[in-house]
């Protein structure tokens, strides 16, 4: 059940500030907030099989590994943006802007992959993604102005309404081509390639079946799931489980891909606990009760085309991207989007 804090949501993330602390558009010093010089933006910082990542889109990324990170190192988020340390030292040897650097390169570098796998598979992108935030941004300016759209943008790490569209797109339909992946993964794997063999210790696929503890349909909420587990153990397929039970209104049978600090606690510990098919025991969450399994799936598959890609960082590059400038440019903005939310 994907039920992750509202400022870590990657990719729907873009429609987040403009529906919840949308500012009223008057002029403002911090309206004028840059994250980095126009000129700059088209900077290339690093490419995937020859497609270019620009400074403009790192900063993005950046943003959404920066706060990924922080809700993993503290999941109240008590002392917020500005409370982050970042030059400590993580378990992986890595300061935290280092590690948010290589979060956000390969998070970048794993949406290009599925759209250049999902054209090689001759996935049929559809068109709603780009219609639908190029409507959003239309209205948006109608009604708020560009100083407002300017700032939200700011606050969501987006550096022009251009960057924004292409963020949007790509963000989009990449997750088109692992919801796809788990319809038909045969048509995106090499012959011969075992993706068990790339298990990828920061991602998990899984199903689930879902069983609300109040408010759902049924009675015992752990007796029925543990049925449904009893059931799936059994042998009766799972998808047809999910179809007859599942109360996770935001589930479908493609399941979730997702990695540390997307899920709730308890619901991404039982899943990176599974191996391939195994399926989980009733896991109790503040939902109610789980019944998960784990899937080869597009956690794999990513691994398996970052193995085999051409991924270049112009390191001198990265060196000198500040994630601590980005994201202190990042909290002012959406500060004053608080404070204009309020009326102050």
């Amino acid at each position: 059940m994907r039920r992750r804090k509202q400022w870590v949501i990657i990719g729907v993330i873009f429609m987040l500030l403009f529906t919840l602390i949308t500012g009223c558009g008057k002029q403002t010093e911090t309206a004028k907030l840059e994250l980095i010089p126009q000129d700059m933006a088209g900077d290339v910082v690093a490419s995937v099989n020859g497609e270019p990542i620009t400074l403009s889109d790192m900063q993005y990324y950046i943003y959404n590994a920066s706060m990924i990170r922080l809700y993993q190192l503290d999941p109240t988020f008590s002392k917020g943006i500005q409370g982050a340390e970042w030059n400590k030292k993580m378990d992986n040897g890595k300061t935290l802007e280092e590690t948010v650097k290589d979060d956000a390169l390969r998070s970048a570098a794993a949406d290009i992959l599925a759209l250049q796998n999902g054209t090689k598979a001759g996935f049929d992108f559809p068109d709603e993604p780009k219609q639908q935030i190029e409507n959003s941004m239309k209205k948006f300016l109608e009604n708020y102005g560009e100083e407002s759209f300017a700032l939200n943008l700011t606050a969501m790490g987006i550096s022009s309404g251009e960057a924004y569209v292409k963020l949007f797109e790509r963000t989009a339909q990449s997750q088109n081509v692992r919801e796809d992946i788990q319809t038909d993964i045969g048509k995106y794997i090499t012959d011969g390639t075992k993706l068990e063999e790339y298990r990828n210790p920061e991602k998990a696929t899984v199903q689930h079946v879902l069983i609300k503890s109040q408010g759902g349909k049924y009675e015992d909420a752990f007796a029925t799931a543990s049925e449904v587990y009893e059931k799936a153990k059994a042998g009766e397929d799972f998808v047809a489980l999910i179809e007859e039970y599942n109360e996770d209104p935001g589930a479908t049978e493609t399941g979730y891909t997702f990695g540390p600090g997307e899920m709730v606690k308890e619901f991404e510990e039982a899943s990176f606990a599974l191996d391939y098919d195994e399926i989980s025991q009733p896991v109790k969450t503040a939902y109610g009760y789980h019944v998960i399994k784990r899937l080869v799936g597009a956690a794999e598959l990513e691994n398996f085309w970052m193995s085999e890609a051409e991924i270049h960082a112009d390191m001198e590059k990265m060196k000198k991207i500040s994630v601590e400038d980005i994201m202190n440019t990042v909290d002012k903005a959406q500060d004053e989007l608080r404070k204009q939310a309020k009326g102050e």
